[in-house]
């Protein structure tokens, strides 16, 4: 994809305000086939995640639409991980190199996508609240915009720099799957018999955690628990189109079980921040804090894992669901 292509991509708005979509994504290059070497589907998969990433720009420039941080910072933990699972056909001083820049332009999008988080959240529930913790929710959800409009400004100086720009310039190779990779055994190796010896490591690290958060659940080990699950979504997801409706169905329930959790820590950020804020409220404002104390209720409910939850995922860990 040239750098025009990618301009091309940029958002319109319509006479009447609302968001026209972004044209789709033409991502047929980036397709696997049976012949394909390990190498191959390390050249595809990182390409097609960097061509994501720079996709959806021009439409996190703007900031309208959030779901577009939202996919660009998808696209910087998709290509986090690539590095690690495709490690052998990854030559190190590259992947040395963008685990930096990654989690440089990741930490600000993801900034900028957890208020986004928060704001929808918050918005929600004020929608449908009685006073006074509509009240509260109103105040709350005034901050939270102006922490984003702060994010927004660090996010866009990033995308704005010659950092961003040289690491623009070394991933056109990758997306126009012009970069060699090395020759060595393990790059050489059919794809249909790496990618399952590949997707039975990162289920191993995967159930080692789950074995982990089924000992001792704290909130650490759960989060370690989501870390790893979307590890070995993304692990089975490289190498979808070679195995089949069996991956795939396991691709999804695996993201499933990650959603789930990630709401439950969404849930859990956001009372933190609630609580913070409540303690901000002046004692002789005394509405203002019963609504914060209505809201914090509400929210400390959703950050809780639910049995029947909790029991899926460990479902998970002892084989159940193992396509």
């Amino acid at each position: 994809m040239r750098p025009a292509a990618i301009e091309r991509a940029r958002l319109r708005l319509e006479p009447g305000g609302a968001l026209e979509r972004a044209p789709r994504l033409d991502e047929s290059a980036f397709s696997l086939y049976q012949g394909d070497r390990l190498a191959d589907v390390a050249l595809k998969s990182i390409g097609r995640q960097l061509a994501r990433l720079f996709w959806h720009e021009a439409g996190a420039r703007l900031g309208v639409n959030p779901e577009h941080v939202h996919d660009m910072r998808v696209a910087t933990r998709r290509l986090r991980t690539a590095l690690r699972v495709f490690a052998a056909a990854i030559p190190r001083e590259t992947r040395q190199e963008w685990r930096q820049e990654l989690r440089w332009i990741g930490r600000a999008l993801g900034s900028v996508r957890d208020c986004d988080v928060e704001l929808d959240r918050v918005r929600r529930m004020a929608a449908d609240a009685p006073e006074p913790e509509r009240a509260a929710l109103f105040v709350f959800t005034s901050l939270l915009e102006i922490k984003r409009a702060r994010k927004r400004v660090t996010l866009l100086e990033r995308l704005d720099s010659p950092r961003f720009s040289r690491f623009r310039r070394h991933a056109q190779p990758w997306i126009e799957l012009r970069r060699v990779t090395p020759d060595t055994r393990a790059a050489r190796a059919p794809a249909y018999i790496a990618g399952p010896r590949v997707v039975a490591v990162w289920d191993r690290r995967m159930l080692e955690a789950c074995d982990e958060a089924k000992r001792k659940t704290t909130a650490e080990n759960v989060h370690a628990l989501r870390i790893a699950i979307k590890g070995a979504r993304y692990a089975v997801e490289y190498f979808v189109e070679l195995e089949g409706p069996g991956a795939r169905r396991r691709a999804k329930h695996l993201g499933r079980l990650q959603n789930m959790l990630g709401a439950r820590q969404d849930a859990a950020v956001l009372l933190r921040h609630m609580r913070r804020y409540a303690r901000t409220i002046p004692s002789r404002d005394g509405e203002l804090s019963l609504g914060a104390r209505i809201a914090i209720r509400k929210i400390s409910r959703a950050a809780r894992v639910r049995k029947s939850e909790w029991r899926e995922v460990l479902e998970l860990g002892s084989g159940a669901e193992r396509a």
